[in-house]
């Protein structure tokens, strides 16, 4: 007698069922031209919204300048010779007389937008200024600089005088050693007819002078140098610009990405509503066959 039960042991081969969850660019391309009336609404809406909200923001234009802070001096071991402002000091200053990065009480236009050093020379610093017509920046900025050269000019012509002043010193001491140079050769010749030994002091003491009228006159030529060929106020570089370009909106850009977002917005909305509909559809068809 043959048995034809199945050992409980003996593995059963079942077949596998792979779900079909690939979606096809035939489909894509199918839900796109069900609902590309919806597509083409949202992209219109979004753009016709952008364009009024461009069109009702007041256009922003720049002026720039580059300043150049003065000198006094010019050579490292005479007294006087710095920069009439400090760069950084400067810009610090700016920045805090003109609110520049204040976001929260900053000015309305016309402002100073920006106070930078310049990358070319540690001397220069660029300044920006912004308002709703490329006139009235220009003319903001041409007042801000107004004042600071004003500023910077006493500045100047306070260090030229204390300059000046160190220079009429060493002078005056030139001068004096120069008299007491005279008066030790008129004295030195009557005394050594009599007294050599204290010719010979008035000696060492002329050397000494000698010194002394050497080393304020090579003081007297540094210092003369600097004041006349290494001295210079502050002055501008370049002075206020006047521009027709608009920094701000940028319509095109905006515009621009305006309609490649709201498009991808429209589509990805397109397939929700696709989703929504077809569930819907699901659900109507069991609830009819649920019918008895």
């Amino acid at each position: 007698m043959r048995d034809d039960r199945q050992s409980i042991t003996e593995s059963q081969v079942y077949p596998v069922y792979y779900p079909q969850d690939e979606i096809s660019l035939i489909e894509i391309f199918a839900v796109l031209r069900r609902r590309y009336l919806l597509i083409i609404s949202i992209v219109v809406l979004a753009v016709i919204a952008a364009a009024v909200y461009v069109a009702n923001i007041p256009s922003v234009y720049e002026s720039r300048a580059v300043f150049r802070v003065g000198l006094i001096g010019g050579m490292a071991d005479v007294p006087g010779d710095k920069l009439i402002e400090t760069p950084l000091i400067l810009i610090k200053r700016l920045v805090e007389d003109y609110r520049v990065e204040d976001s929260q009480n900053r000015p309305k236009l016309p402002r100073l937008d920006s106070v930078s050093l310049d990358k070319s020379s540690a001397d220069v610093v660029e300044l920006v200024s912004q308002a709703h017509s490329a006139d009235d920046a220009q003319q903001f900025l041409a007042t801000v600089l107004d004042k600071l050269l004003a500023e910077h000019r006493s500045m100047y012509e306070q260090t030229a005088q204390v300059l000046g002043g160190r220079l009429d010193y060493l002078r005056g001491v030139k001068t004096t050693i120069d008299n007491a140079l005279v008066d030790i050769d008129h004295q030195m010749g009557e005394l050594i007819k009599q007294d050599t030994s204290a010719a010979a002091l008035f000696t060492l003491e002329k050397s000494r002078l000698l010194e002394q009228s050497l080393e304020a006159e090579g003081r007297i030529a540094e210092l003369t140098i600097a004041q006349d060929l290494k001295s210079y106020p502050s002055s501008l570089l370049r002075a206020a610009t006047f521009s027709d370009n608009k920094v701000s909106p940028k319509r095109k850009l905006i515009l621009t990405l305006t309609l490649i977002l709201s498009l991808i917005l429209a589509i990805i909305l397109a397939f929700i509503v696709e989703f929504i509909a077809a569930n819907s559809k699901n659900d109507e068809g069991e609830r009819v066959l649920e019918k008895p």
